[in-house]
């Protein structure tokens, strides 16, 4: 995406992209490259033929995985509390299946796989993501970002209503079904390192309130709770904004958010547990000298989890030694102070 601060956003999903491509298209590894077929399909972009004489076993298996789920999101609107966190699971529990089934196609160790069929799904999937954006610019909507089965797109003065047909005008145009996934009064693309749009971070205040946060530093295991609670409760001051105006001004309200973590980390008053770092141990022997090796060797922690505080000395420390690394917490909370001050900048 463009990086930026956008007004009045639509995020429009398909639903079970992959799979119901699969199921669509015939996608299987007999039914993909298949010789002596009399009819098939060619996937766009890499040319592999889908033979369309016999019904694949992985589709036959999703289709109905597939409606399934989405008589069980359907029933979801009319449901009850309770009946509507069980169906919930169901649906979710659907949806993993689904979403391995296509994983499983690229496994090298599948029976039921295949690299030819595995690239299928991701060319058609492709395909059709570009016909959804061709068809949001010829309505009329700026598209913003595009990935995977996710489209978001804005249009000054344009209503729910107004994303709902543009929904169903998608549907109509790639054959699979869209819904609105969520509506936001604004939605923030954050930089990558490189300065350009991050395509899996992004942050928005959801009309009628609420807040969705993917992919940056206040959902990530990999920092300190210090530092996701510091961006987190910065974007909690922003979401108190609805429009332009109030949003401009919350920017400076959340940058002494953050500076206010800065303060606690130099001058001791921070709870030491919000400095704990946890990492995962992925091998039995480590010959690195990364922190969480040396922590996990001093612990004589050879599997699972580690955690740790970085110590002023080269070495980590465990929660019962005191002195920590201000330098280290100071540099990652600079960093989502720079983050705050950079929204003010790009306000679209």
């Amino acid at each position: 995406p463009e990086l930026g601060v956008y007004f009045n956003v639509a995020q429009l999903d398909f639903n079970s992209l992959y799979p119901t491509i699969i199921a669509e298209y015939n996608i299987s590894p007999e039914t993909v490259g298949r010789p002596d077929c009399s009819s098939y399909f060619e996937v766009p972009e890499v040319g592999h033929r889908v033979c369309l004489d016999v019904r694949g076993v992985v589709p036959a298996v999703l289709e109905d995985l597939v409606r399934r789920r989405q008589r069980i999101k359907d029933s979801l609107r009319e449901a009850d509390r309770y009946l509507r966190e069980v169906l919930d699971e169901r649906q979710a529990a659907l949806k993993w299946v689904l979403v391995a089934s296509f994983g499983y196609l690229g496994y090298r160790n599948a029976r039921f796989g295949k690299i030819e069929a595995y690239e299928s799904v991701t060319a058609l999937a492709r395909y059709v993501l570009k016909k959804a954006v061709a068809v949001a610019e010829r309505e009329g909507f700026k598209v913003l970002h595009a990935i995977v089965d996710s489209v978001f797109v804005t249009k000054e003065g344009a209503e729910e209503e107004d994303y709902v047909r543009l929904a169903e005008a998608v549907a109509e145009e790639v054959g699979i079904s869209v819904k609105v996934e969520a509506l936001y009064d604004w939605v923030v693309f954050p930089p990558t390192s490189r300065g350009a749009g991050a395509p899996t971070k992004y942050f928005g205040r959801l009309r009628g309130g609420g807040i969705k946060v993917k992919g940056i530093k206040a959902v990530s295991e990999a920092y300190p709770p210090v530092v996701r609670k510091a961006q987190r409760e910065a974007i909690e001051v922003l979401a108190r904004a609805r429009n332009r105006e109030e949003f401009t001004e919350a920017v400076s309200k959340a940058l002494k958010v953050v500076e206010g973590w800065i303060e606690r980390v130099l001058t001791g008053s921070v709870d030491p547990e919000d400095l704990v770092i946890k990492r995962r141990l992925r091998k039995v022997k480590y010959v690195s000298r990364q922190p969480h090796v040396i922590a996990a060797r001093a612990a004589g922690i050879k599997g699972g989890y580690v955690e740790y505080v970085m110590a002023a000395t080269p070495y980590p420390i465990d929660l019962g030694i005191r002195g920590y690394s201000r330098k280290y917490y100071l540099s990652a909370l600079k960093k989502v102070l720079s983050e705050v001050k950079e929204i003010s900048e790009y306000i679209k």
